[in-house]
């Protein structure tokens, strides 16, 4: 029976309560453990006959579901039922504790959040309903620094969309963490944000070192660290400290050029369980090739990701728009389809470490609108076709907002609720839910800010520097709306994409409240043709301005 219906609300999301029922499942339910299924259009109820299964759940297909049970893993059986790999995020151990046994497991597959609970009696079921809601309310907190095209125009949901549309915000922000855990690079990309190459610096981390930071990051309650570079497979250590960061609870993620990646090291790269293996290809070949510094780059790199998905490796590509590449953006999209490649994430360029010299590289505005609206079109065509593949775009909160304007303008019934993933979005959050630390320790705001740092994990903890707001720039970008200027002042959708990326405006105008030069929507479009600056506009006088 279903204790309630209609689901349960706890601070705006929706659930479902299935007590397992007895009996009457299918040749189709055996398949799934003897699942049980409700459907909405929004929502996804499972239960089992010896306990139940939550879900916050976008719209999926069943045969998306019925792929997942068909290939539980037996090591992380939960009373006879798996669905996909356990992502823990530090609060499974919670419950486990607290309930005094392996009783729930915390799941993301396809776009949902899953509890799973053991045989209990239905009281005790009831109180661990609570606790998981709760969980799911914090999951739900969690942000990603992207903007998922696939999503917004197609309503395609996948597994990060919990992180990047999940709710709402509130006190407690706690940010995916980037950890540029080496300087160390076999490139020598001229866009590298960390003007990475060479040896390893003389303070880099020691393992030691780096396993106080990682659990730092769990007690702080850290939900995803991407270990970055550099290249961070010239770590030696990389996979026993990927290996120490998920049993505490921590997800993992890698970014790589893709050249070193043997069958040796993608056998070892699925064997620690990475969510994703995100490798950079920035043009077609020689193209690719002159950018990243080395003959041979992108057949290496298409090499590593077919090695990836040849073992079920999540993984993705990344691509870095400039007007030396973007020609090249119809073809990469094709690799992605050719590849079997299930992400690709576009990144506009960030005026930062070498790619600092690249201002005048950068695409102009209609350019960018061109390529922007050509990555939409894909994407739209994918779906049409029924090719799962998710769209990312990155470093640029305008492709929001444009693409809010286009399902305006060609889907008008979808707009609000296009709106409203917006917003639980946030925009750019810079300094408040992404941070990155470098290899020898430094906090900075996101992985473009190398110039600046809040202070070093090895004299104090990561959460106390990240809360610390007596520092200028932490206050402003956690509250930045009253310190903006210029454009992004004016425009009427400040609160959905939050300013766009500050460094750039500090790199071009040398202050980092200045508008984002590279918002490429028109006055029209923000609101603001024909509104004078406001005047009076308050300003912190201890304010970050470059020196």
């Amino acid at each position: 029976m279903i204790i309630e219906s209609p689901p349960h609300c706890v601070r705006g999301l929706p659930f479902w309560f299935l007590p397992g029922p007895s009996g009457t499942w299918s040749q189709r339910h055996r398949d799934c453990g003897g699942a049980t299924f409700l459907y909405s259009r929004r929502l996804i109820a499972v239960g089992q006959p010896h306990g139940l299964l939550l879900s916050r759940a976008a719209e999926e297909p069943w045969e998306r579901i019925g792929g997942m049970c068909k290939e539980p893993s037996v090591g992380n059986m939960v009373g006879g039922l798996a669905f996909g790999q356990p992502v823990t995020w530090g609060y499974s151990s919670f419950i486990r504790a607290l309930l005094g046994g392996a009783l729930v497991e915390l799941y993301v597959e396809a776009g949902m959040l899953w509890f799973v609970v053991l045989p209990l009696s239905y009281w005790l079921q009831g109180a661990t309903l609570l606790l998981c809601l709760e969980i799911t309310r914090r999951a739900a907190k969690m942000k990603l620094p992207m903007i998922s095209l696939s999503r917004l125009l197609c309503g395609f949901s996948t597994q990060g969309d919990l992180l990047r549309y999940g709710g709402r915000v509130d006190e407690e922000k706690r940010p995916i963490v980037v950890w540029n855990c080496t300087r160390r690079c076999n490139l020598r990309c001229v866009h590298c944000y960390a003007s990475a190459g060479g040896d390893a610096q003389e303070q880099e981390m020691t393992t030691t070192a780096a396993k106080a930071f990682l659990q730092d990051l769990a007690d702080f309650k850290v939900p995803v660290l991407l270990f970055s570079g550099g290249e961070p497979l010239l770590r030696e250590d990389l996979f026993e400290l990927a290996g120490f960061a998920k049993g505490l609870g921590i997800r993992t993620a890698i970014s790589t050029n893709g050249t070193l990646i043997t069958p040796e090291v993608a056998d070892m790269i699925a064997a620690v369980g990475f969510a994703e293996v995100g490798i950079s290809v920035d043009g077609v070949r020689e193209n690719n090739d002159q950018l990243r510094g080395r003959e041979g780059a992108f057949d290496a790199a298409v090499e590593g990701i077919r090695r990836c998905v040849a073992r079920g490796q999540r993984a993705s590509l990344r691509f870095t728009i400039s007007r030396s590449n973007y020609r090249d953006i119809p073809a990469i999209l094709d690799l992605v389809e050719a590849e079997s490649v299930d992400r690709v994430c576009f990144y506009h360029l960030a005026y930062s470490g070498r790619g600092r010299t690249m201002v005048d590289e950068d695409l102009n505005h209609e350019d960018t609108r061109g390529v922007v609206e050509l990555i939409c079109q894909r994407t739209v065509e994918w779906h049409r076709r029924g090719l799962k593949k998710e769209v990312l775009m990155v470093g640029n909160h305008a492709d929001g907002v444009y693409a809010y304007l286009k399902v305006k303008r060609e889907q008008p019934e979808r707009a609000d609720e296009v709106m409203g993933l917006l917003r639980m979005n946030g925009g750019n959050n810079s300094g408040v839910r992404i941070a990155a630390v470098d290899s020898v320790g430094e906090v900075h705001a996101d992985q473009f800010w190398w110039h600046y740092s809040f202070g070093n994990v090895s004299r104090r903890r990561f959460g106390d520097i990240w809360m610390d707001t007596s520092d200028p720039l932490m206050h402003g970008l956690k509250d930045r709306k009253g310190l903006l200027k210029g454009r992004c002042a004016r425009c009427q959708y400040l609160d959905i994409c939050n300013g766009n990326l500050r460094v750039r405006a500090e790199a071009v105008y040398g202050d980092v409240w200045a508008e984002d030069p590279a918002c490429y929507l028109t006055d029209e479009e923000i609101g603001s043709k024909g509104k004078a600056e406001e005047s009076g506009r308050q300003k912190l006088s201890s304010a970050y301005h470059p020196g």
